[in-house]
């Protein structure tokens, strides 16, 4: 009798508790933070190929029209809108650097020249004929300081130089960056941290390159830090500041590929990330995630690209989403500022029927 009546007490207490507790607001559901798509330009021959953001109200896409002319996307804060710039048929804004909304800059690949929006208009800097002179890239940290590399194919020089709001000072390098404008070879956190990737014919060897405020220096890689027998290029540079620095390498053998290879400049050397990495070859943008880690792009060993992040030791995947039907192959990724959420521009395309177009990428709660 004892125990029935204690089974009774009990029954009735668990039902006032959730009686009680049917009268109260649940706690909310934290939803997972995942990437979307967030639009699509479903015009032919459109591409993107980068992206940067210098808040929640401002971001900047470039890439290539439809009619094969550049072409600069605009984040407003609810809604992204196309401006076209002028350019011969053929070139293309390839890479978007900025530090506000009114010092952003793009390179423009085809005709050897870089664009610059202040706040209130767009001007064209060139840096000499389109026949022989590619942008390599291109890096600011605030509207009296920026970088454009430009490489003198008849030469094979490659010449730094720098903007300081009012006029351009060249400086001629011993080395080359190669990108063409179509890769983020070029990164600062601020006018004293400014880092490239450059290959130095002398030694015929794949080097790190520092501008310290004063002069361009030159920090190759331990022999040991990139692997034996494989072919690698780098691919991304992003300086977050001068005792954090990243940077991404393409490694792979003929008909192969990988492994992953992401190193750390640390302030004072270059180290490899380890870890449990997954099966892959690194290829294409890289973001911080506004938490420590990073955001990276990379292919699977059977050519199906994919999204990684990095935190802390341990390596996750994320598929990169697709919308009717369509595959995205990332392009670009940037960190909204004072956020975890990104941006990502990529190509759409669906298997053998080629690119159809472009897609803009959110990545949120």
């Amino acid at each position: 009798m004892a125990v029935l009546r204690w089974c009774l007490l009990l029954g009735s207490a668990v039902l006032a508790v959730a009686i009680l507790a049917a009268g109260l607001p649940s706690a909310p559901v934290a939803r997972p933070r995942q990437w979307r798509v967030f639009m699509t330009i479903g015009a032919a021959r459109t591409g993107l190929a980068d992206v940067v953001a210098t808040g929640g109200h401002d971001a900047w896409a470039a890439g290539t029209s439809a009619s094969s002319t550049p072409v600069v996307y605009r984040w407003n804060g609810s809604s992204w809108r196309a401006i076209p710039r002028p350019g011969p048929s053929g070139s293309s804004a390839a890479s978007v650097a900025a530090s506000s909304a009114a010092n952003v800059w793009v390179t423009i690949v085809g005709d050897a020249a870089v664009d610059r929006w202040n706040g209130h208009a767009w001007s064209r800097f060139s840096f000499g004929p389109a026949a022989r002179t590619e942008i390599d890239g291109v890096t600011t940290s605030g509207r009296k300081d920026a970088w454009v590399f430009a490489y003198n194919r008849a030469t094979r020089k490659e010449t730094a130089v720098h903007y300081n709001g009012t006029a351009w000072t060249p400086t001629p390098l011993t080395v080359t960056l190669g990108g063409g404008g179509t890769a983020r070879l070029v990164s600062s956190s601020s006018r004293s941290n400014v880092w490239a990737w450059a290959y130095d014919p002398r030694h015929r060897r794949w080097v790190s390159l520092r501008f310290n405020g004063r002069a361009w220096r030159v920090i190759p890689l331990p022999a040991t830090l990139l692997p034996a027998r494989h072919t690698v290029v780098p691919e991304q540079m992003l300086a977050e500041s001068a005792a954090s620095v990243w940077g991404t390498v393409y490694a792979g053998t003929t008909g192969s590929r990988g492994p992953v290879v992401l190193v750390h400049w640390n302030g004072r050397r270059w180290r490899r990330v380890t870890g449990r990495r997954p099966a892959g070859t690194l290829a294409g943008p890289v973001a911080a995630d506004g938490h420590g880690g990073l955001w990276l792009c990379a292919d699977r060993p059977g050519g199906a690209g994919y999204l990684l992040h990095y935190s802390a030791g341990t390596w996750t995947t994320a598929a990169v989403p697709a919308r009717g039907g369509t595959a995205a192959s990332v392009t670009g990724l940037t960190l909204i500022p004072g956020t975890r959420s990104l941006w990502a521009t990529a190509v759409i395309s669906a298997g053998s029927a080629g690119s159809r177009g472009a897609a803009i990428l959110r990545y949120s709660r």
